[in-house]
C-alpha cells in the first residue's frame, strides 16, 4: 500500500498523511529517508522522502501540491515505478 502527499499541499498536507500512516499501527521498517531519481537530462533529483512500514510506504513528493502527477509528473511516474518494483 502507498500513501503519498506533495510537500507543499495545502489541502491535505504531508504532516497529516505522515501521522495517519503512523497511526495504522504497522511496524516501521525504515524511518524517513530521501528518495532520488534521474530526470530526463540524467541529473539526480531529490524526489522527496519515504518512510517504510511493514505493509505500507508513506511518500512525500518534493515541490508538489495536491495534484502530484500534474505538479511533478516525472517524479510521480518514478515514485510509482519504484513502489511497484520495490526499489526505494
Amino acid at each position: 500500500m502507498i500513501i503519498y502527499n506533495g510537500d507543499i499541499d495545502m489541502a491535505c498536507n504531508f504532516l497529516g498523511g505522515r501521522d495517519f500512516a503512523a497511526s495504522l499501527g504497522f511496524r516501521m521498517i525504515e524511518d524517513q529517508r530521501p528518495w532520488l531519481y534521474r530526470d530526463t537530462d540524467q541529473n539526480v533529483q531529490l524526489g522527496g522522502y519515504v518512510t517504510e512500514y511493514e505493509y505500507l510506504s508513506f511518500v512525500t513528493v518534493k515541490g508538489s501540491g495536491h495534484m502530484v502527477p500534474t505538479d511533478q509528473p516525472e517524479a510521480a511516474l518514478v515514485m510509482f515505478q519504484m513502489y511497484l518494483e520495490k526499489t526505494w
